[in-house]
């Protein structure tokens, strides 16, 4: 499929959270091969802590980014803070509204989690942009949300982000935790509930696995590989990361790869999704 001059490239990666640095080394030559591939207008990072965002600004030099609000899950211990930041490139887009909300009861108390976990707050970071050159406008969302009670975290995030941007085509991205028979996904896709699309089902070409994660932690290349079992190819994973759209979103190309270090170990525990888009 020819691409569209008014389309662009947007990546969701979950990179997997690295509190101290101490395995970046090991991953960061193919965490930023994955950030660069497709030259996306747009990239929605999942799991980043302030070390890691600094890393990615030196990897990203031609881009803007909107940190958001942090996970609050830990008081007072600063390694397990997480953000959701959005990067984006200036020359393709401006910002027209952004924001940015704990997922919980109450989206203005930080860690306000809906599972009453003190361990991971979670926090949602959204940003209006409008291309410079025709005018068009989109919203997109980035999130990391817990399995338990996400059928609300989804409802949350949803509604909420169609109150800040009216009717303006959306594209909601992230590490859902959740499984396509999910209550949570169910209600994202259901007409009469979420009335969202996955861009997966509706893209022109699609390429790589269906799953999109090996499990917490498993198989991340780090200091001590030599001393790891790579993971075993015959394993399944799982599916609980996507890209939702509005039905008005035309998804041109979906994309997701299995990025490894060396055979058996990965740049992280997630795999990254690409989408070429067109908004009406």
């Amino acid at each position: 499929m020819a691409a569209s001059p008014d389309s662009f490239w947007l990546l969701s990666y979950n990179v997997r959270v690295d509190f101290t640095g101490e395995t970046l080394e090991y991953r960061e030559e193919v965490i930023a091969e994955t950030l660069r591939e497709h030259a996306p207008e747009v990239i929605l990072i999942q799991e980043a802590s302030e070390v890691m965002i600094a890393h990615y600004q030196l990897m990203l030099p031609d881009y803007y980014y909107l940190v958001g609000e942090r996970s609050d899950g830990h008081r007072g211990d600063q390694r397990w803070y997480e953000f959701v930041p959005i990067f984006y490139r200036p020359d393709r887009f401006e910002v027209v509204d952004q924001g940015s909300f704990w997922v919980g009861e109450d989206p203005a108390r930080p860690g306000d989690t809906l599972d009453n976990s003190k361990h991971h707050g979670r926090s949602f970071n959204w940003v209006a942009l409008q291309d410079r050159s025709t005018g068009k406008q989109v919203a997109i969302g980035n999130v990391h949300i817990h399995g338990q009670r996400a059928e609300v975290a989804v409802e949350l995030l949803v509604k909420r982000m169609r109150q800040a941007v009216g009717q303006m085509p959306m594209i909601l991205a992230g590490d859902f935790n959740s499984l396509p028979e999910s209550a949570a996904y169910q209600r994202l896709v259901a007409p009469d509930d979420l009335g969202l699309v996955d861009a997966r089902a509706i893209a022109g070409q699609v390429r790589g696995p269906l799953e999109t994660s090996l499990g917490s932690g498993e198989a991340v290349a780090s200091h001590d590989m030599a001393t790891r079992k790579p993971r075993d190819s015959g394993r399944p994973a799982r599916r609980i990361d996507y890209v939702f759209v509005t039905p008005d979103v035309q998804v041109d190309e979906f994309e997701v790869q299995k990025r490894e270090v060396e055979p058996g170990f990965f740049a992280s525990d997630h795999f990254p999704i690409w989408v070429r888009v067109t908004v009406p």
